[in-house]
């Protein structure tokens, strides 16, 4: 863990973002360059996640004293998941996909096209020479909500800080409430293509029958967080109108849809990032806190959600779906000792450096697998039976399927330290680690 977090600066710190770097050279980290990502919001919230777990242990451990630098680099992660709100001109309701400063001359920086219709980049109002990149995603918002909790919990110090990350957090949910249940961009006035989860939508459309799932578990998870951190009473009574009125927690019984020929993995992350939301609304209040009853009335019916979804991904051995289940979830039931020392293995079995190599693994005659059954929409990738350790597959985000027999990689790309350092402090801060 400390190895990896030198890894993290400078090269991984674009404006407090937390995300891949591109390489001019095949593995030469000297010729580094930062870049725009579409979910820099996403895995700047996740790296954010790690390190509050990492302040919090530090404290429990500390005498007192944590330890300041976690504390700081997460404060500094914020403040950049802020400024993807602030440069939109909607503050707090709104938060880009990503930023960028023309005269960093950036990778993936470019000049806004105003003929652009969807998936745009837009100047910065009242920023000169700033651009900001529109059409956020649901998937940025997991990862928003997901690192909020934490770092009004952990990170934030004073009343005022703990003022500010409300201000964001229920900012953008009241906007998703006011705009009746839609993420709206502000340069456009229209919702974002995945931003919607309202019932019109989610029950009675059937193009969006995949997300009816995903989505309603992400609006139920988000509004409860809000109650228990604030106690504000609409947050509660726009969850009951979800789930009285329009069966929204039987929508969460088939959130991860489990096919040989569609398995998205982008989907199983911000499910989880979602269920953790969920979960750690109920596992950050005391025992006799007013509200622990009324949190556990509202997180009980999706138990069997969580419980058929981890199932379906148990097979991966990853220590963040174990973490957020047996740790965040205090879910049990189907866990047994070997799943512990499985997620400890993939920790330790993790590459130290976290460069895309090309990998290959189709030449290998001790991998189980055929032609079958492929990576998701790749037709000539197949997926292998039972899972390689980390080390011996290609270094990637949460996203990105661990089966992939053949997931290629050009080495000119290297992926920020959060996506080990993430599981690793939750399970350790949940007393996982075996």
């Amino acid at each position: 863990a400390v190895t990896l977090q030198t890894f993290q600066k400078p090269r991984h710190d674009r404006h407090g973002l937390i995300s891949p770097v591109q390489l001019d050279d095949y593995g030469d980290l000297t010729t580094y360059h930062p870049t725009t990502n579409d979910n820099d919001g996403l895995w700047t919230g996740m790296s954010i996640m790690g390190l509050a777990y990492r302040y919090a242990i530090s404290l429990k451990h500390g005498d007192g004293k944590g330890d300041e630098e976690a504390r700081a680099l997460a404060w500094n992660g914020f403040e950049a998941l802020e400024h993807l709100s602030t440069i939109t001109g909607a503050y707090p309701t709104f938060v880009a996909r990503s930023l960028c400063k023309v005269a960093d001359d950036e990778l993936g920086c470019p000049t806004p096209d105003p003929e652009c219709v969807n998936d745009c980049w837009y100047y910065a109002p009242n920023r000169e020479g700033w651009y900001y990149k529109g059409d956020t995603s649901s998937d940025e918002l997991c990862g928003h909500f997901a690192a909020y909790a934490l770092v009004h919990d952990h990170v934030a110090q004073t009343p005022e800080e703990k003022a500010r990350v409300l201000k964001l957090m229920e900012g953008i949910l009241m906007g998703i409430i006011d705009n009746d249940l839609y993420f709206v961009q502000p340069a456009t006035g229209k919702r974002t293509l995945w931003g919607f989860w309202n019932p019109r939508e989610l029950n009675y459309e059937p193009e969006h029958y995949s997300e009816r799932g995903t989505n309603s578990l992400e609006i139920l998870a988000w509004l409860t967080q809000a109650y228990s951190i604030t106690g504000n009473k609409k947050y509660q009574e726009q969850y009951y109108d979800l789930v009285n009125n329009h069966k929204y927690i039987e929508n969460t019984y088939n959130v991860k849809i489990d096919s040989a020929i569609d398995e998205n993995h982008s989907d199983t992350e911000l499910i989880m990032l979602a269920f953790h939301s969920l979960f750690y609304a109920y596992q950050r209040l005391d025992t006799d806190h007013p509200r622990k009853l009324e949190v556990k009335a509202m997180i009980e019916p999706m138990v069997v959600s969580l419980k058929k979804s981890f199932m379906l991904m148990k097979g991966e051995l990853s220590p963040l779906w174990l973490g957020i289940y047996a740790g965040t979830a205090e879910q049990t039931d189907i866990i047994r000792d070997k799943d512990f020392s499985d997620a400890t293995w993939s920790l330790r079995r993790w590459a130290m450096d976290l460069i895309t190599w090309d990998v290959q693994g189709s030449q290998r005659i001790d991998l189980d697998y055929t032609d079958v059954f492929n990576v998701r929409l790749t037709a000539g990738r197949p997926v292998m039976r039972h899972i390689r350790p980390a080390s011996e597959r290609s270094a990637s985000e949460w996203n990105s399927d661990p089966f992939d027999v053949n997931p290629g990689g050009n080495g000119m790309c290297e992926y920020e330290p959060g996506t080990w350092l993430l599981p690793y402090f939750l399970m350790l801060f949940n007393g996982l680690i075996r």
